[in-house]
């Protein structure tokens, strides 16, 4: 399965384990932003939703329409925008497509990777299952209390009632039973009740597959016994496209269409909508039937409108004798495409010097003349290796107007025998040109290591769960040998895009590098403790105190639950923090230790709720306080969500280098000491601690940091002054 996305985008693991797949069988090209900033792509409209659809569909080479599973063609193209449309940026579309090959996703929705699972699915033939969706219910029904579109006639409304599925919860999805051991491999293992994941409304971790959907994916991925039929010469083709109305209005001037050389035998078929070629007799001697949908699939619908402008496209042969194209509905021609007498020319293509070296922003250009004065479009494409695979060419534009194109050359595949090839059409006709063979400096993979789902903090004996995005602008992507995990504690931990591993107690500083085919490394790092945390739990009416304790990092804290305090069962957990994950604390002389309470009780049966309040007492030990700060001036901090507050704990400092607190409510603590004095108060003092300790010393010898000459009465002033502001 081949994809490519039109901006740098994140990993899909959700993808990968509801799909029956092979990781390493999806196969993903990572393009550089398309840029969308033009008011002609507002996703606000209508016109843009459908200008943004049509211009990155246009990415994909015209040959793909003849033959998908050709070199540079791709089973689907997904383009990823910020944020929501529909009340930007807060809207509900999630996703839109006007049909394959291309669909929009929005990137920071949290169920992004579900959204694009979702749109690939839809291409193989899967329907959706939320409310209002276009149902398939003969291959994944949705919940019979949902209404939607029937898959096949868009027109109708259908309930899946014969299946007899029910919604998740509040989820508009087909709910996936615990009964049904949904199970995530090298991940959280067996899970409970799920939902379908061509629903919507759920949070990431909710979307699972059902059993009827992963079947149907699995009949339609089995490799095929079918070929494509082909001819033993290639062919004049004509790669078509356009929008047209439901009452046949064709969009007027139509995209620039391309002929080519192909071995795809094109038998004709006909339909209410169609093109024909015509020959100069009037003879119709080629006709293929318009495929349109006048329905827009969004994520979720609002409702599905129907579109005014539906897109088509196609492939029709191209016989020397055609002298034009026409399109028709119900037989009655709509609009026509004329034959030129003579082809367009391309020369002089740049880089123009063999062997040169091309890096960062580049002008390419070109000379083109057409002897009829037709007005041309180009396409420019980039191939980094022509000689090991010279049929591997990237679109970088189309439809250009201007004999130039300016590249950033730092996004692209390096190698060093790159080539450019610039296509000139003048609608119908077209020309090819390459530039001289030229050098591009190859690039290191791009790694990154996704925030951990199971967080940073472990106790003992957790498994730790490490997941990472890694792409690769030269090898697309990367073997599982050329992805290297390690700590900095344990050495190597393991190999590839995912890892569950049990770490040993400590601060590990784990680190993934990536290497290429081309010896090219990068890395990405992130630190994991494990031993901060420990858990205890505390049964109902338990007649002995529960006491707690963690020495992680040396710093022993022990928490103790009074006797009979918990009124149903309850899980308290002590966290050890390197730093406060709260906002920055106020300027103190010491700052000792930052931890976290938090607890869990039971409410009902498997129902544990928060608890805020529960009374306990912390026992802080190997405090190393410094000097001039005692143990009876140290204080808990809380952190109230907004600011540090006093804890209002009680202390009992009666054991010599060791602090007890008890406090009433969970939270996040910071130990502090004496506040630091501001730098007035301090030279102040400093010059009262020089006139005392020298008493001869003159007053209008010494310089204090308000002027020279300040004696005892100014600094017992500015002790004053000071002391006033700080209260």
């Amino acid at each position: 399965m081949d994809f490519f996305f039109s901006v740098n985008s994140v990993g899909n693991p959700l993808r990968a384990n509801v799909y029956p797949v092979a990781k390493e069988k999806f196969k993903w090209e990572v393009r550089d932003e398309f840029d969308a900033s033009d008011s002609k792509y507002d996703l606000e409209t209508d016109a843009g939703t459908k200008q943004l659809w049509d211009d990155i569909t246009n990415l994909m080479p015209s040959h793909c329409t003849a033959n998908p599973k050709g070199e540079g063609c791709y089973d689907l193209i997904i383009a990823f925008v910020s944020d929501r449309s529909g009340t930007y940026p807060e809207g509900r579309t999630q996703g839109f497509t006007y049909g394959k090959p291309t669909n929009i996703v929005v990137a920071k929705d949290e169920d992004a990777p579900a959204t694009v699972a979702h749109e690939i699915a839809h291409t193989y033939g899967i329907g959706d299952t939320y409310n209002g969706g276009s149902f398939r219910c003969s291959v994944n029904p949705a919940p019979a209390s949902f209404t939607g579109k029937d898959w096949d006639n868009r027109e109708q409304n259908v309930q899946c009632t014969a299946q007899g599925r029910e919604p998740l919860g509040e989820i508009s999805a087909t709910k996936i039973p615990e009964d049904q051991h949904p199970y995530e491999v090298d991940g959280r293992g067996a899970l409970k009740d799920m939902a379908c994941y061509m629903g919507s409304g759920g949070q990431q971790a909710q979307f699972w597959t059902t059993q009827e959907a992963y079947n149907h994916l699995f009949t339609q991925l089995a490799p095929s016994v079918a070929k494509r039929a082909t001819r033993e010469s290639p062919v004049r083709v004509l790669a078509f496209q356009g929008f047209i109305k439901a009452d046949g209005t064709v969009e007027e001037p139509l995209d620039p269409w391309e002929s080519f050389m192909d071995d795809t035998v094109h038998t004709d078929t006909t339909g209410v909508y169609m093109i024909r070629a015509v020959d100069a007799g009037g003879n119709t001697v080629a006709t293929q039937k318009l495929d349109v949908q006048f329905n827009i699939l969004s994520t979720p619908p609002d409702p599905i409108k129907t579109l005014e402008w539906a897109p088509f496209e196609g492939v029709i042969p191209f016989p020397e004798n055609v002298k034009k194209f026409e399109i028709v509905k119900d037989d009655v021609v709509k609009a026509t495409k004329t034959v030129s007498a003579n082809a367009p020319t391309v020369s002089s293509v740049k880089p123009a010097t063999a062997g040169e070296t091309v890096s960062g922003q580049y002008s390419i250009t070109w000379n083109a003349e057409d002897k009829d004065g037709d007005s041309l479009s180009y396409t420019v494409e980039y191939n980094s290796d022509v000689v090991g695979a010279p049929n591997n060419w990237m679109i970088l534009d189309s439809e250009i107007e201007e004999k130039k194109w300016d590249e950033d050359f730092s996004s692209l595949s390096g190698g060093d025998n790159a080539e450019i090839r610039v296509t000139a059409t003048d609608g119908i006709l077209t020309a090819v040109a390459e530039s001289a063979v030229f050098k591009v400096p190859f690039k290191k993979p791009e790694v990154f290591i996704q925030e951990p789902e199971w967080g940073t903090s472990y106790e003992v004996g957790d498994e730790i769960m490490l997941e990472a995005d890694v792409y690769d602008v030269q090898d697309e992507w990367l073997a599982n040998d050329k992805l290297v995990w390690t700590s900095s504690i344990s050495g190597q931990i393991g190999k590839g895009t995912n890892l569950v591993k049990e770490l040993s107690a400590g601060e590990h500083v784990i680190t993934l590098t990536g290497t290429n085919s081309k010896g090219l490394s990068s890395t990405d790092s992130l630190t994991v403790f494990v031993g901060n945390v420990t858990t205890e739990y505390i049964a109902e009416g338990d007649e002995e105190p529960v006491v707690l304790t963690n020495t992680f990092n040396n710093a022993t804290t022990s928490v103790t639950v009074p006797a009979g305090l918990v009124t149903a069962d309850t899980e308290l957990s002590y966290t050890y923090l390197k730093e406060p994950s709260a906002s920055t604390l106020p300027a103190f002389a010491y700052k000792g230790r930052y931890f976290s309470l938090s607890a869990e009780a039971e409410q009902s049966a498997d129902n544990w709720v928060e608890v805020s309040d529960l009374k306990v007492t912390v026992k802080l030990e190997n405090l190393n306080l410094p000097a001039g700060v005692s143990l009876g001036s140290l204080k808990l901090l809380r952190w109230d969500g907004t600011a540090w507050t006093d804890s209002g704990a009680t202390y009992d400092t009666a054991v010599d280098g060791i602090l007890g607190a008890t406090v009433s409510k969970m939270g996040e603590y910071a130990l502090v000491g004496v506040e630091k004095l501001i730098p007035g108060l301090e030279a102040a003092i400093r010059v009262l601690k020089i006139l005392t300790e020298i008493p001869d010393t003159s007053a209008s010898d010494l310089n204090f940091a308000g002027g020279p000459g300040i004696g005892l009465e100014d600094a017992v002033f500015i002790l004053q002054s000071v002391a006033e502001q700080q209260q």
